[in-house]
């Protein structure tokens, strides 16, 4: 019964260290208001280039075509239906983040918002008619509370490949 005991503090401790550097990887993300030090800001045009280039490349980010058929939400902002009429699914090699134009639907995190992706720990929402993509862990439930966002789905990818 006592190795039951240790063997339970153990997984719970080595579940704490995974989850602890998920959020430390996480939280190192680009905001507009705090860009990571030493890191210029690149613009949409450019973070849409590198996303071409990794998806093309095929090794990070995985594509399955959009749906022709598929009528995308006026509410999303107008990159954000760009990259959905682009690529229907985009996921990474565990398929551990996925976003995708199948999933969208309102928010369970924030009011108000969307989520267009997800992954193992984390929601990927925006507001209605905007760009900017807000990462949710599950605790935020405003704006104002969250701490990692990027300008565009673009600019989430390139962080999202740099990091897997």
């Amino acid at each position: 019964m006592l190795w039951f005991t240790i063997l339970g503090v153990l997984v719970v401790i080595g579940y704490y260290i995974i989850l602890t550097r998920r959020t430390k990887r996480i939280r190192s993300g680009m905001t507009p208001s705090q860009p990571k030090p030493g890191v210029e800001p690149i613009s949409i045009e450019e973070a849409r280039a590198k996303v071409k280039d990794i998806i093309g490349k095929g090794d990070k980010l995985f594509v399955e075509p959009a749906d022709t058929m598929s009528q995308l939400s006026e509410q999303l902002g107008p990159i954000t239906r760009e990259f959905f009429s682009m690529y229907g699914t985009v996921t990474t090699r565990r398929k551990g983040f996925k976003l995708s134009a199948d999933d969208i639907r309102t928010s369970d995190y924030i009011r108000g918002f969307f989520s267009i992706g997800h992954s193992e720990d984390w929601d990927v929402v925006q507001r209605p008619g905007s760009d900017e993509v807000f990462v949710v862990e599950g605790s935020e439930r405003s704006e104002s509370e969250v701490d990692v966002r990027f300008p565009s789905i673009y600019h989430l990818l390139v962080d999202e490949a740099e990091h897997s």
